[in-house]
C-alpha cells in the first residue's frame, strides 16, 4: 500500500501522521510540487529517523515527489525528519509513524 502525502507552502502543521502494523512495510510519497512551485527546483531531499525503530530505504526523489520505504520494526512511535532543499531553502516535515500490534481474530469459532 502507499500512503501519499501533499506538502504545500500555507501548510500549517509540520508534523505529518501514519499508522501501520509492527512487521509492515509501506511505501510513502511525499509530493512536495505545491511547495516546490512557490520556491525552487528540489535539489535534494533526506529521510532521517529522529526516534523510534523503523528502517527506511529505496529513497528516491521524482519530479518533487520524495518516496521511501518504511518498515515498522517495533511496536510505539517513530519519528522520521523528511527535509527538503532548493538551492536556496529548506523545508523540514516530520512523519509521525505509530506501529500497532495487528489485530487479533480467532479461528474457527465451534461454539
Amino acid at each position: 500500500m502507499t500512503q501519499r502525502i501533499v506538502v504545500t507552502a500555507k501548510m500549517n502543521a509540520d508534523t505529518l501522521y501514519a499508522k501501520l502494523q509492527k512487521g509492515d512495510t509501506e511505501l510513502f510519497e511525499i509530493d512536495f510540487k505545491p511547495w516546490q512551485s512557490d520556491n525552487d527546483n528540489l535539489v535534494a531531499v533526506s529521510w532521517t529517523v529522529e526516534s523510534g525503530s523503523a528502517t527506511i530505504s529505496g529513497q528516491s526523489l521524482t519530479s518533487g515527489v520524495a518516496s521511501a520505504l518504511v518498515a515498522a520494526a517495533e511496536y510505539g512511535t517513530t519519528i522520521i525528519s523528511i527535509t527538503a532543499t532548493t538551492a536556496t531553502r529548506t523545508k523540514k516535515v516530520r512523519l509521525q509513524i505509530t506501529a500497532r500490534k495487528p489485530p487479533h481474530y480467532m479461528g474457527d469459532y465451534n461454539g
